[in-house]
């Protein structure tokens, strides 16, 4: 009994340790899993993919042949005798055998558009999921600082006051601290509403399972690659360039279904005949005159291949130049970031310049000054860094 006793507090705090180990890595979310479990919950993309199936299987519909049909005759003479006649037709009608073949192609290419479809839908969830993730990185950094400053900011303004009492300091210094205390608590309940709002944002893009991000790293850029590297990995997995590829591949199969409808349909099927006491029956067949149906349908299936060739011309032509300006802000951005840290560095922190107010080697109207020139910079990094790495996303939304 004793040694149960002394067990158990130990399995306690181990299973305390455990929960708390579970925490932490809860609160330093890893982007890719938060990525994979949207994939996974969210709505959208669940409702798409349910509605992909719905559209396959209407595709999968067109391959059907047609219904057959039943014609009955009953046809009466009368006279002084009465003569009756009884037709049954049952008949099938046949497109030409290549149209079948060429539908086969046609639905299976359309099938794999549908999935293209799927996966554009998709990567624009997680790019948005992304960036949301990116913005709350900055606003828990900037957060963080914020709460800093509230510390800072409330002591100088304690020990103001108490100067003020002593006649060390004036009125207006009191009322400088106070004001310069009220507007970081002001962009401290900013921030704080507006974490609120992003976590609350990519729970409903996880299907409202409830994400709380607390991370004040950014995601890891895996390397740097050259322009062009970047670009022909971008545009060769750009889905919207491949969902034109498959339009134009499905219009060249419209082409060749357009041809092989041209020809002429068949008709079989069985006919049966009977009048007085005698009955006929045999196979029957026909044969459509292709004149009226599909005319020009071959010309507008040209037409439109001749489109989607152009659009994808004109998309990469436009992705391009894009690309290119995403990456020149990027570089922009990246050297403004160097400039910045630099900058930093070299710059009087707040501790320094409360330890240089406390010796009165300088005024409480030159520390506000210069506080506040400290705190715009370094807002300002926080602002390029946030820009930097959205821009980032953009260059390599291809890897979602």
């Amino acid at each position: 009994m004793n040694l149960k006793r002394n067990k158990s507090p130990f399995l306690v705090v181990i299973f305390v340790l455990c929960n708390l180990m579970q925490i932490n890595v809860y609160a330093q979310n890893n982007l890719n899993q938060i990525l994979n479990d949207i994939a996974k919950n969210n709505k959208s993309i669940i409702a798409y993919n349910q509605l992909l199936k719905s559209q396959k299987t209407e595709l999968k519909s067109q391959l059907n042949l047609k219904n057959p049909s039943v014609e009955f005759d009953n046809l009466k003479l009368t006279s002084d005798n009465l003569i009756e006649q009884r037709n049954i037709l049952i008949s099938q009608t046949f497109d030409f055998p290549t149209a079948y073949f060429q539908k086969r192609k046609l639905v299976n290419a359309s099938i794999d558009n549908l999935k293209i479809n799927a996966e554009i839908h998709k990567q624009d969830i997680l790019f948005k999921a992304k960036q949301t993730f990116i913005e709350l990185v900055f606003y828990n950094k900037y957060h963080l600082q914020l709460q800093k400053r509230f510390k800072n900011s409330r002591q100088l303004k304690n020990d103001i006051i108490v100067k003020f009492e002593k006649g060390d300091a004036t009125i207006l210094d009191v009322n400088k601290a106070k004001a310069n205390l009220i507007n970081i608590k002001n962009k401290l309940v900013i921030a704080e509403n507006k974490i609120t709002e992003l976590n609350q944002k990519i729970t409903v893009l996880n299907g409202g399972l409830e994400i709380k991000i607390k991370n004040i790293t950014y995601p890891i850029i895996s390397n740097t690659e050259e322009l062009e590297t970047l670009a022909e990995k971008a545009i060769t997995a750009n889905y919207h360039l491949q969902n034109l590829n498959q339009k134009e591949k499905i219009s060249n199969y419209n082409i060749k279904l357009a041809r092989a409808l041209s020809f002429p349909k068949i008709k079989a099927g069985y006919l049966q005949e009977s009048a007085i006491n005698e009955r006929f029956g045999g196979i029957s067949v026909g044969i459509s005159i292709p004149l009226f149906e599909n005319r020009n349908k071959v010309k507008a299936a040209k037409q439109q291949n001749i489109y989607y060739n152009l659009q994808k011309e004109n998309f990469k032509n436009e992705f391009q130049n894009i690309f290119i300006a995403n990456f020149k802000k990027s570089q922009t951005l990246r050297n403004l970031l160097t400039e910045y840290n630099e900058l930093l560095k070299n710059s009087n922190n707040e501790v320094l310049l409360q330890k240089a107010l406390e010796f009165g080697e300088i005024s409480t109207i030159e520390y506000f000054m210069e506080v506040s020139f400290y705190y715009n910079t370094y807002d300002n990094f926080l602002q390029i860094e946030k820009e930097f790495y959205l821009a980032e996303s953009e260059l390599r939304k291809y890897q979602l």
